[in-house]
């Protein structure tokens, strides 16, 4: 079970989204292509999956970065892009 409370998911919830209208922004103001159209599907499911992942992966990264001289500001961006990534191979790791 996870140790983080529901006030914490729901930070990590509000932040994602965040970070996921940045990328929104950026996509559609500085590319100017449409997200959720041709390739750019991948992408921006992969952000919306990244969403969901956020709070387990930013639980993973603090935990294991208290030995580092890590900022947050630094660890949740890198924790909301390789959130999904990180928890599957920390999946398959458990199923070995």
């Amino acid at each position: 079970m996870s140790s983080q409370s529901l006030f914490e998911k729901i930070v990590y919830f509000v932040v994602g989204t965040i970070f996921f209208g940045f990328y929104y922004l950026l996509m559609t103001e500085y590319f100017v292509v449409f997200p959720f159209s041709g390739v750019y599907i991948v992408l921006s499911v992969y952000f919306l999956i990244a969403i969901l992942t956020f709070p387990r992966a930013g639980e993973l990264l603090s935990t294991q970065s208290k030995d580092y001289v890590v900022s947050a500001k630094l660890l949740m961006p890198i924790a909301y892009i390789i959130g999904p990534v990180l928890l599957l191979m920390k999946k398959l790791e458990v199923d070995k």
